[in-house]
């Protein structure tokens, strides 16, 4: 969220207010004590340094995305079918030469010869994951137009945390841990209220 707070900044030449950059910094620091260690997590559930390097390096490039998706939907006539048609046939693209590198066609032949392989399973799965999958972009999409990239990142933070929070009971039921603990999101309702705050600092600023 800072990295997208900080891109935004660098392109748009603007500058966000005190407030925002306070919601920005405490979603970080809950982050921060999120990943931490403690007693009661498997030593294997600990991110390693380099894990948190990706993690960060990934961080940025989502940010660069998601700004770059906001200056390009003009020349797309604005239209996130459009953008969103054009992002997945360049993502397949890109995807292709890596699919034949490590054998994916082969690999499905064969499960194709075996005798569990149901071709109606493949097909419909296939056509339901595309379906939603496409959707789920479009939806990304339409909510970075209508409002900012720094807008959306705390809208999806808040999704994020409202999911993890309905999910614990029943992590706790079948895990016998709750799911906002193994996530590290034991700080899950601060930082869902201070993504409350933020939309509350958007609306009366009207600045994003």
């Amino acid at each position: 969220m800072p990295l997208t707070i900080a891109v935004t900044s660098v392109t748009t030449h603007s500058h966000p207010s005190v407030r925002v950059i306070i919601a920005a910094g405490i979603v970080t620091i809950g982050f921060f004590v999120g990943v931490a260690p403690t007693g009661n997590v498997p030593v294997a559930a600990i991110p390693s340094p380099i894990s948190l390097f990706y993690g960060v390096f990934s961080s940025l490039a989502i940010a660069i995305h998601t700004v770059l998706i906001k200056s390009s939907l003009p020349y797309c006539n604005n239209s996130t079918i459009q953008l969103a048609y054009w992002t997945n046939a360049g993502s397949a693209i890109l995807v292709a030469p890596f699919v034949l590198l490590l054998g994916e066609p082969v690999r499905i032949l064969e499960l194709s010869a075996s005798p569990d392989w149901n071709m109606k399973v493949f097909v419909w799965g296939s056509l339901v994951t595309g379906l939603f999958g496409f959707l789920l972009c479009i939806a990304g999409l339409l909510s970075i137009k209508v409002t900012s990239p720094i807008t959306h990142m705390f809208s999806s933070v808040r999704s994020y945390l409202i999911i993890t929070l309905l999910l614990s009971p029943m992590s706790l039921i079948l895990h016998s841990r709750p799911l906002g603990c193994s996530l590290g999101n034991t700080d899950a309702p601060g930082r869902l209220a201070i993504s409350g705050h933020f939309n509350c600092v958007r609306h009366s600023l009207r600045l994003l």
